[in-house]
């Protein structure tokens, strides 16, 4: 009802900023694979998606071609995952639009956000190397305050390269050997694609790192901005604003205990305001 409605906004507006901080990366907003699987699967039933529909990259040129989802009675589970990773993009520009760009003003607007309040999450969290610490924090820094393009030119190259180490952690290879002897990277998508990443990882996060960062049906971004066919406008998008957000969730996602103990924290003092204590 609209008291427990009031309450409940009371209650955040008691939050701290460091309270502010943990809410804000810890929003719940990861597409659920689960639901976007079903999703896709009734939408392959549809009449318009017996035919095969173009994405085309920032420049207008086309990258790919959707496939159907069933061939007669066999699902192809290749053309099954780029229509999840379409919707999820959409998912995406709504949540990021109607929530993370109204949250970060609210959370800016309350307090300035300084290099310290970053530093403070970036050195507890083990998705960052200690070799790396800077580089998160000028790129989340850079986000809170508004500086989109610095931002994620910083941070894109850094989560793929702790997503690299998080998959050496769970003992896979991230590096092909070629014919000649010479080693190369594996691709983001191939080092999502890894077993025991998969087993590491759930599927909602797994979902939105290939969404956002490495599908031609979803936003590509990795692949978009390293090849340059993003203009000033694209750090304006909505998009734009997730992947810096998603930065950030996974920076503090990776702090242990600390994250658990201000949920704690967060938790008793929202609902010691519900109950009028």
């Amino acid at each position: 009802n609209s008291e427990q409605v009031k309450a409940l906004l009371d209650s955040i507006e008691r939050l701290n900023k460091e309270e502010l901080l943990y809410c804000f990366a810890m929003l719940p907003l990861f597409p659920r694979a689960e639901q976007i699987r079903e999703r896709a699967l009734n939408r392959s039933k549809e009449v318009f998606n017996l035919f095969p529909s173009a994405m085309l990259n920032n420049e207008g040129k086309k990258v790919a071609i959707s496939k159907q989802i069933f061939d007669g009675q066999k699902l192809n589970e290749s053309a099954l995952a780029d229509e999840m990773e379409r919707i999820a993009k959409m998912e995406i520009d709504m949540v990021a639009q109607s929530i993370i760009g109204n949250m970060r003003n609210v959370l800016i607007a309350r307090y300035p956000i300084e290099e310290i309040d970053v530093e403070c999450i970036v050195e507890k969290s083990a998705f960052v190397s200690e070799e790396r610490r800077q580089l998160f924090i000028k790129g989340l820094l850079a986000g809170f305050r508004g500086d989109m393009m610095t931002a994620l030119c910083i941070l894109i190259p850094q989560v793929e390269k702790s997503v690299r180490d998080l998959a050496e952690m769970c003992d896979e290879v991230v590096y092909n050997i070629k014919e000649d002897s010479t080693e190369e990277l594996k691709t983001f998508n191939g080092i999502l694609d890894l077993p025991n990443v998969k087993a590491c990882l759930d599927d909602d996060l797994l979902l939105v790192l290939r969404t956002v960062f490495c599908s031609k049906f979803g936003f590509n971004m990795r692949n978009e901005i390293a090849h340059g066919t993003v203009s000033d406008r694209y750090f304006l998008s909505f998009g734009a604003l997730y992947a810096w957000w998603l930065a950030f969730r996974l920076c503090y996602m990776f702090c242990g205990r600390s994250r658990y103990d201000m949920q704690e924290q967060v938790m008793k003092k929202m609902s010691d305001n519900l109950s009028g204590e």
